[in-house]
């Protein structure tokens, strides 16, 4: 059956942390808040967590000193999102007990399936809430886009980097960034 003329309902931020406190996701379900409408995240494969468990450990080997390294773990970016992107580096001095971070220095989302998500949704949602800058690992594509000067229309550059590029964060003090680790150990 068609349904005509309904409407939908849009969430909050602060309602749709109530309902994941009281259980109302399974212990399984992987959802995050975009702009209001709750999106359930395909499971990841492979192809997606490998590049998630090696640039975990990059990562945190690179920044770990001035960054706390979040993985999978939500952002509260205002009334209507609460995404969870693959990486969030996180200044230490920022971070408040009990809360979840409000803002990042740099976002990173492992594309798989959802690249044009990725490219659109989630570019929308990061540079609105003013992330500085926000990369997205094309895994098939073997490529990372980087984006840079958020603004509410979305971000004002774009570069393309392939794997065997290096990248030097904006925000984030430390050396650049070799991409081949998010691809996995060299064959």
């Amino acid at each position: 059956m068609l349904i005509t003329n309904a409407s939908t309902r849009r969430w909050t931020s602060e309602e749709f942390t109530r309902l994941g406190a009281g259980g109302f996701f399974g212990p399984e379900e992987r959802v995050e808040l975009i702009e209001g409408e709750i999106v359930v995240m395909s499971p990841p494969g492979p192809e997606h967590s490998e590049p998630i468990l090696y640039g975990a450990d990059y990562l945190m080997s690179l920044y770990r000193e001035s960054h706390l390294v979040a993985v999978q773990l939500p952002l509260d970016l205002g009334f209507l999102s609460q995404p969870q992107p693959d990486f969030a580096l996180v200044d230490r001095e920022a971070i408040q007990r009990g809360q979840l971070p409000k803002a990042a220095d740099l976002v990173i989302e492992v594309s798989v399936s959802s690249l044009n998500f990725d490219r659109k949704e989630k570019l929308a949602v990061y540079a609105k809430a003013g992330i500085p800058e926000y990369w997205i690992i094309d895994v098939l594509g073997r490529q990372v886009e980087v984006y840079r000067e958020p603004g509410p229309l979305g971000y004002a550059l774009r570069r393309l980097h392939a794997a065997s590029d290096s990248v030097q964060p904006l925000k984030v003090p430390g050396p650049a960034c070799e991409l081949s680790h998010f691809f996995g150990p060299l064959q």
